[in-house]
């Protein structure tokens, strides 16, 4: 529903000039009485708008806390009422909530939104560019694209409430500054990261808040009890999962960052209800692979902070505390993209309620959260405007750097080898697809060149199997791509916030090479590894059916067959059948004693897991423990 605000204006201006020059005939009790209608018009100009959260909730955003799924229908009312917001649900939690993406932008942009998409995918890899076509000419007129994600952590509540702020000014506001917002950057806004963790937090504090919040930090509202909101449904922290991709709400995320490669993504978050204000630039120490550029960015960003909070006298500070290290978050793995990558964090968290007496006396509201973080937002989006052509060259430069880079250093290329259990590789593949990475699969052994292992071990010539992964550096990821398959990080300081290593092969147990010259091989691109397909061997199966623990997706298959009733047993010696050495781990399915159904059901669990299962036709072996052994 949209209202012409000009014509209220031009109706009121009527109104006044008609009374002040005297141009209507009526009596002083009249003219009294016209004054109070003016008034009164005045002060239900604001609330024309049913749209406005004060409006729509009954409430100004800060004063309660909004669960998620009103605030996903505010949204979508908003997106079908302005020509400025469209919707994109990409994805849904464990327990079924909805995760959202808003994109804000001008009607103009809206109607061309996957046309600019498009463009802003020839300067994230230049190699698509076409011949005599040059980057200067993409940006001339590309929009800066901006990602603003508020709330991974669930109990750092105000963060949805401003993101629900941001989203009223970018759709609302006739300000010049704001159109001008809106026509040359294309805000990409994630209101709730951790929607599960969130309405846990939410629906514990309404449930034991007063009718009005005690800011006394020994009242129940400020003692949120385990597990609390920080985590999603499986107690996991999403602020860790960005290269790693473990939860599902990451692995919906993520593809739709590659996809619309932004060059400035914030991560806003809340920390003790003691402290003030943090944004970049970051603490040391910064991931080695990243360019100095990325660094100064978070300088000017953090003047443009400034300048707000200093308009403000509002406390803030910068370089302490929060580095740009592990790729694991939300400003580190999008600044290995070539993003901007920054964290904010404002002073509340669980224990902060809706109001909280601090140590020094003064009282912190859930209003005062919420508008911090969106006077940060809002100076963040006028930091990018100022410098739309700037961030946009730095940016195609990043991902052009990142090729030439890898041409000439000293690995070119990684290499993952197929392994007994080929599902370990083909994840960690499909891990490194999925955030934009190139692999490529050989079809035939071949004899690679100046090759080292993870363990320091060089070798002149090695053969390498049909199947290999090869992972080039001369691609726009380079630097991710070093970033989460070095053997070793590079670091100096001794003491900082998260961990030192995560090297992906280790935690995969995927062997790795990497190999100082780059492949000349028959391979082909692929898109996905190849699926493992699930067998159960041809054979008798008199006695039952046996699968070899050292395969992750024998782990699925003995969870889908408990689910179904089957009874699953596991060996604990190693023994010989039908000629076969079964190490210890290994799962024995008896026949006897099953529902009737059990070869159908250990056929449909190889089928949907991947597992290779084998016939046993006796529970006598030739060596070892019988598998009737108890």
């Amino acid at each position: 529903m949209h209202h012409n605000p000009r014509q209220n204006s031009d109706s009121k201006t009527s109104l006044r000039t008609a009374f002040i020059h005297g141009s209507w005939s009526m009596t002083r009790c009249q003219r009294w009485c016209c004054l109070l209608m003016l008034s009164l018009f005045g002060m239900t100009a604001s609330a024309q708008n049913p749209l406005l959260p004060e409006a729509y909730f009954g409430y100004e955003l800060g004063a309660r806390y909004t669960p998620h799924d009103r605030a996903l229908r505010w949204l979508d009312a908003v997106a079908a009422a302005s020509d400025r917001v469209s919707i994109e649900r990409y994805g849904q939690t464990t327990e079924g909530r909805d995760l959202t993406l808003v994109f804000l932008t001008s009607a103009q942009n809206q109607a061309r939104l996957e046309d600019l998409r498009e463009r802003m995918a020839l300067l994230a890899d230049p190699r698509r560019l076409a011949d005599g076509q040059s980057a200067d000419e993409v940006i001339e007129d590309l929009p800066v694209f901006v990602w603003l994600s508020y709330n991974v952590h669930g109990n750092e509540t105000s963060c949805t409430e401003a993101a629900l702020r941001v989203v009223t000014e970018l759709a609302f506001s006739e300000a010049p500054e704001v159109l001008q917002q809106l026509q040359e950057s294309v805000v990409i806004l994630d209101p709730c990261v951790n929607p599960d963790g969130r309405d846990r937090y939410v629906n514990w504090f309404n449930s034991v808040v007063g009718r009005r919040g005690d800011p006394n930090p020994q009242s129940m509202e400020h003692d949120e009890p385990w597990p609390g909101g920080r985590y999603n449904h499986y107690g996991f922290d999403l602020n860790r999962d960005w290269a790693f991709m473990s939860q599902i709400e990451t692995r919906s995320r993520i593809p739709r960052m590659v996809l619309w490669n932004p060059q400035v993504h914030v991560d806003f978050h809340e920390m003790s209800a003691e402290s003030s204000y943090f944004f970049f630039p970051a603490d040391r120490p910064i991931n080695a692979n990243l360019p100095h550029h990325t660094v100064k960015w978070g300088e000017i960003f953090g003047r443009g902070n400034a300048q707000a909070f200093d308009e403000r006298a509002w406390d803030y500070y910068t370089a302490e505390g929060f580095d740009l290290f592990y790729p694991g978050y939300g400003d580190s793995w999008p600044s290995l993209q070539g993003a901007i990558g920054m964290t904010y964090e404002q002073a509340g968290h669980g224990r902060a309620g809706i109001s909280y007496r601090r140590r020094d006396d003064s009282v912190l509201t859930l209003a005062d959260r919420v508008e911090h973080h969106f006077v940060a937002s809002m100076a963040t989006l006028r930091t990018a405007l100022q410098n739309r052509v700037a961030l946009l060259t730095e940016y195609h430069d990043f991902r052009r750097s990142a090729i030439e880079e890898g041409k000439g250093g000293p690995i070119r290329e990684f290499i993952l080898l197929p392994g007994n259990d080929s599902e370990l590789g083909g994840g960690l593949v499909n891990l490194l697809i999925a955030q934009g990475v190139e692999v490529r699969q050989t079809s035939a052994e071949i004899e690679a060149r100046d090759i080292h292992d993870f363990n320091g071990v060089t070798f002149e010539s090695r053969k390498l199997p049909a199947g290999s992964y090869l992972i080039s550096m001369a691609q726009p990821t380079k630097r991710l791509i070093k970033t989460l398959l070095e053997p070793r990080t590079t670091i100096r300081e001794l003491y900082f916030y998260d961990v030192s290593a995560w090297s992906l092969p280790f935690a995969f147990g995927v062997e790795a090479l990497w190999s100082g010259e780059a492949m000349r091989t028959v391979d082909s691109l692929i898109t996905q590894a190849p699926k493992v397909v699930g067998t159960v061997a041809e054979g008798a199966s008199t006695y039952g059916w046996l699968a070899s623990w050292e395969q992750m997706a024998t782990v699925r298959a003995a969870l889908q067959l408990l689910q179904a009733g089957v009874q699953v047993r596991v060996a604990t010696e190693e023994f010989t059948l039908a000629g076969r050495n079964w190490p210890r781990g290994t799962l024995f399915v008896p026949r006897g004693g099953q529902p009737a159904d059990v070869a159908a059901a250990v056929a449909k669990a190889a089928v949907d897991t991947g597992a290779q299962l084998a016939p046993a036709a006796t529970g006598m072996t030739e060596k070892g423990i019988d598998l009737g052994s108890s």
